[in-house]
């Protein structure tokens, strides 16, 4: 939930900073690369630690030798926090474009 918050205020900041230099394309800009980005980079960490990227052998290994409490933290973990944080971002980007452009 704290990714949520930082995303929200990073939306905030970025608002703030658009109404100040009087140029709203950049909500646009900067929210919406930073939304694209952790989405993205978020599918890959959890592709990467779903084991779609790897041989099957390799991922026989992976669950032989990890701990369930450490797969559930990295899968859960840093793939929801970033998805979490990129949400609000991405939904600055779309409203600049349906309300402002």
């Amino acid at each position: 939930m704290v990714s949520l918050v930082v995303g929200i205020l990073t939306l905030t900041l970025v608002g703030l900073v658009s109404f100040i230099l009087g140029d709203w394309s950049l909500v646009y800009k900067f929210s919406g690369v930073i939304g694209l980005v952790t989405f993205i980079i978020s599918a890959l960490l959890s592709g990467a630690l779903s084991g779609a990227f790897i041989s099957g052998d390799r991922m026989r290994a992976n669950w032989t030798y990890e701990d369930r409490n450490d797969r559930d933290d990295l899968s859960e973990g840093w793939a929801s926090k970033l998805f979490l944080f990129g949400v609000p971002n991405l939904v600055g980007a779309i409203i600049y474009l349906v309300f402002i452009f």
